[in-house]
């Protein structure tokens, strides 16, 4: 539910409705839920999937204007949770996860027709709790667990239905990392490997493929964070 509050709180901040550093409690989600995925386009969002006892496959769209939940089409695959997601030029897309195993599959999300259409399936190997962002109109995946702690890259080029593999996140390998985007840099960090929840950060550069360290996170390791930017801030909780 962590990641869903977040989400909604983002839809507000983007469209200057909350006032600073304040907590607007909104309509609550249809159903009780964990380990969903999520993305916005335009001024709507998108929530789906998740765990409730069994995998999920709903998706639901949220208008703050209204306050309202509306359900969309279903994703394709049945019992889908801890997924990857993003969205690129007013598509939505969702990638990875579990149904107890882990899948591949990749699909892309039309609101305008409200329709699934698959895409070329990821191949960095098939995971859960991975990290994602969106840089200027490339959708990318970090790290995750898919039976082993995963450290790689992998962008998405929405014009070419394909994906490269970039420089490998330089942290140990991990699961549940957090990720934001803040002047044209993306943020990984946090995580979980081995019984170890992890503060480091590191920032993303995608014009020349690198990766710098930052600043620790201050307060307490943990893992699958919820994070965002605003107002040229990034955050963590």
């Amino acid at each position: 539910m962590k990641r869903y509050f977040i989400f909604c709180l983002l839809l507000g901040l983007n469209t200057s409705v909350y006032c600073q550093y304040v907590w607007n409690q909104k309509g609550n989600f249809p159903t009780n839920i964990y380990s969903t995925s999520f993305f916005t386009i335009g001024n709507k969002g998108y929530v789906g999937l998740g765990n409730n006892g069994t995998g999920q496959n709903e998706w639901w769209e949220y208008d703050f204007l209204t306050d309202t939940w509306t359900p969309k089409a279903n994703y394709p695959i049945p019992n889908l949770w801890a997924a990857a997601c993003f969205s690129i030029n007013n598509k939505g897309y969702v990638i990875s996860g579990t149904t107890g195993s882990y899948i591949l599959d990749f699909y892309e999300f039309d609101p305008a027709t409200n329709v699934w259409t698959q895409r070329s399936n990821f191949p960095g190997g098939a995971r859960q709790d991975a990290s994602y962002f969106t840089l200027n109109s490339y959708g990318y995946i970090a790290c995750g667990f898919g039976g082993v702690y995963r450290n790689d890259l992998w962008e998405y080029d929405q014009n070419s239905n394909s994906w490269a593999q970039k420089s490998p996140f330089p942290g140990s390998a991990r699961t549940g990392t957090s990720a934001f985007t803040l002047n044209n840099l993306a943020y990984v960090g946090l995580g979980f490997s081995n019984g170890l929840n992890f503060n480091d950060f590191y920032s993303y550069n995608q014009q020349n493929d690198s990766w710098i360290q930052v600043a620790n996170f201050p307060g307490t390791a943990r893992n699958a964070a919820s994070s965002f930017t605003y107002n040229n801030l990034g955050f963590a909780a």
